[in-house]
């Protein structure tokens, strides 16, 4: 057995009889195999989402220098999404929904790549595991408030502190025409319930 180098490409040939081996011609169509040493994977962020998806997680770590964007997926659990973006330090997806358990807030997946088309997926040692969490909004109050700002927001539901990380709860207004207001990191948060003050 060979042992092979990172960034090797063979060009795939089959023969029949054991002679004559093709593709040998300028008019066949050439194919190749490329070799990389193992993926390292090292890190993930943010470590946790929503359950109804949609959340980009960024895989940190050491990839194949020659990353075809084509053949690199994600996995969260058994549900593999493909990337977006990658290179041989990064890999960006987009987290896919995912149903936990009934009555459970929160539900933990390892997370995976494959740089082959899912004929091979890499782990990290010890596993990294991403969070899905159920968050859901219920109720506001006030609802309404003065033009100046100031006014304090509570909004009412579940899964507010599940990540443990109150300092990265943030809240925003979106109005009918798209425009954004960022109503910035929340002053308060608890499971049921979160604060922010109106911008």
């Amino acid at each position: 057995e060979h042992q092979q180098q990172e960034g090797l490409d063979a060009a795939v040939q089959v023969s029949l009889r054991g002679r004559d081996f093709l593709p040998t011609g300028p008019s066949s169509v050439p194919l190749a195999f490329s070799y990389f040493p193992e993926p390292a994977l090292r890190e993930l962020t943010p470590v946790g989402g929503p359950s109804q998806g949609g959340t980009e997680v960024t895989f940190m770590g050491d990839f194949p220098r020659n990353t075809q964007l084509s053949s690199t997926h994600c996995r969260f659990g058994e549900r593999r999404v493909s990337a977006h973006a990658a290179s041989s330090t990064e890999v960006r997806c987009l987290s896919p929904p995912h149903t936990p358990s009934s009555g459970a807030e929160l539900s933990s997946v390892v997370a995976s790549l494959t740089f082959n088309d899912g004929a091979h997926f890499s782990d990290a040692s010890p596993a990294l595991k991403f969070l899905f969490y159920v968050l859901a909004l219920s109720a506001c109050s006030p609802l309404g408030g003065p033009t100046a700002g100031g006014t304090l927001l509570t909004v009412r539901g579940s899964g507010f502190g599940l990540l443990g990380q109150p300092n990265a709860v943030r809240g925003r207004f979106t109005w009918a025409d798209g425009q954004i207001v960022d109503l910035g990191t929340a002053v308060a948060v608890s499971t049921g319930s979160v604060q922010f003050r109106t911008a």
